[in-house]
């Protein structure tokens, strides 16, 4: 394999085609009728991360004769300068013949209140030769007046059965063998509904070629331990037991749930649930997600007055 995108499991076996995509009727219907008319309203696709939404607005936008700008409100592109410019820009040139100019704004619940409301007059003012596609996992982070002015499909779960199937069929696909049913479910149970979070963590599993079972063990971390960790201070074990891991919530939910609850007096517990509340808030938009954890870490052993180990 010699380019990045053919070594990567989730991008070499990203879907290219809308019959490759788990939909639903309704919106199989709809997506069929938008390629078949060569047009796209303005579209606003809800939904948790790793579902799809982004695959299928690049299936879409290939889909149309079009020229695309693509942005990712997570990142640079998330103020109201990029609106002003960029956007704005692409938004008022003059289309090339025969095709439709398409903005796809990834991620757009990170966009800041002041870009959105931007984005509200330029989504209208050049609507005739410009459609809009904003992606969100947070649809209550995008305000009512550009919600309004799209057509809003929300992503379900991908049913576990056929994860599970699209599982095994990479598999087999990579030549990996030596894996159980149970393995590749324990994956799967892991992190669902995560579609991508699931493929990486496969593709991490294989990396040699076979199935590692301590792999596994690494990817399906234990919080208690995290939650010990803390108590210890051990700040660089900690970066090592979730050290490519792309989903902390289910840590950031058993220290909210389980470790305030038996640490702490009431002032501590109450500064640690703002910390915890805090990195989860910034979760979906920040550009790295173990620097935003082990933020989180460090004011949680702040307020228990630990003391972080920087040292091995």
């Amino acid at each position: 394999m010699s380019d990045l995108k053919s070594y990567i499991w989730y991008e070499k076996y990203r879907p290219t085609k809308l019959s490759q995509l788990s939909l639903s009727k309704e919106h199989k219907k709809a997506f069929k009728k938008f390629t078949k008319e060569q047009q796209i309203p303005h579209l606003l696709l809800e939904g948790p991360q790793g579902s799809g939404k982004t695959t299928l607005a690049l299936i879409l936008m290939n889909s149309i004769p079009s020229v695309h700008l693509v942005l990712n409100a997570s990142g640079a592109d998330r103020g109201v300068e990029t609106i002003k410019t960029r956007v704005k820009q692409f938004a008022a040139s003059a289309p090339p013949k025969g095709k439709l100019k398409i903005v796809l704004f990834d991620e757009a619940d990170a966009l800041t209140p002041d870009a959105q409301t931007a984005l509200r007059n330029t989504v209208e003012t050049y609507s005739k030769s410009c459609r809009f596609i904003f992606t969100c996992n947070y649809v209550d982070k995008i305000i009512d007046p550009l919600k309004s002015r799209c057509m809003r499909y929300t992503f379900n779960q991908f049913p576990k059965n056929k994860l599970i199937n699209l599982c095994n069929s990479i598999l087999i696909k990579e030549e990996v063998d030596n894996v159980t049913a149970e393995q590749v479910k324990k994956v799967v149970d892991k992190f669902y509904p995560d579609v991508r979070s699931i493929i990486n963590s496969l593709q991490a599993a294989c990396i040699d070629g076979t199935f590692n079972e301590d792999a596994i063990d690494a990817i399906t971390i234990d919080p208690k331990i995290i939650g010990s960790l803390i108590k210890k201070g051990h700040l660089l074990s900690i970066r090592s037991h979730v050290a490519g891991l792309t989903d902390f919530m289910f840590i950031y939910r058993y220290l909210f749930d389980v470790f305030i609850q038996e640490n702490g007096t009431n002032e501590e517990k109450a500064e640690m649930a703002f910390a915890i509340a805090d990195a989860v808030a910034n979760d979906s938009h920040v550009p790295d997600r173990e620097i935003n954890f082990v933020g989180c870490v460090l004011l949680i052993m702040q307020a228990l007055n630990v003391t972080p180990n920087f040292s091995k």
